[in-house]
């Protein structure tokens, strides 16, 4: 959306719209699943990210659920999500956010991966929750920034907003 009205030369509005997918596996090498907004205008909420997909192998990708009017959220059923050197975010300033969320059996982020979820403003940031029935690992970093979860309240458009829960529930 926001991408092709700046290449047209028009002024972008509205949310933007969702993305689902559903498959039997996923492998992403410097790929972009995006649902965000621009900053232009006070419709400008972010989409909602959710895959339902047993096996997924992330590298060098991003999932951004963005939005200075309200971040969406992004949601993965999977069996196992492996990831290395990948950014799953969502962001608000000024609208409600929402998180990340996932829910399966095996989750690994590698080599700088990281899921963060902040505020620039008065909302507060969404919160990451991970529910893994076998494993959680956190492993590495990308030669400068390791691997992990964060939640942040930056306050550059206003102070109240903060930052969210982190929840991991995992046996090991």
């Amino acid at each position: 959306g926001t991408q092709y009205a700046d290449r047209i030369r028009v002024e972008p509005s509205g949310p933007a719209g969702n993305l689902s997918l559903t498959a039997d596996r996923l492998i992403t090498d410097n790929a972009l699943l995006l649902t965000t907004a621009s900053f232009e205008g006070e419709t400008q909420q972010a989409g909602n990210v959710t895959l339902n997909i047993h096996d997924i192998s992330m590298t060098n990708s991003t999932i951004s659920a963005a939005g200075f009017f309200g971040g969406g959220a992004i949601t993965i059923h999977a069996d196992s999500l492996i990831t290395e050197a990948t950014q799953l975010d969502t962001f608000t300033a000024l609208g409600p956010a929402e998180g990340i969320t996932f829910n399966g059996r095996i989750l690994e982020l590698r080599n700088g991966s990281t899921w963060s979820t902040s505020t620039f403003g008065d909302s507060n940031a969404g919160d990451i929750r991970v529910g893994a029935s076998d494993r959680v690992a956190v492993l590495g970093h990308d030669g400068v920034d390791p691997s992990g979860m964060f939640s942040n309240s930056f306050g550059e458009f206003g102070i109240l907003g903060g930052s969210g829960n982190i929840t991991v529930t995992t046996p090991k």
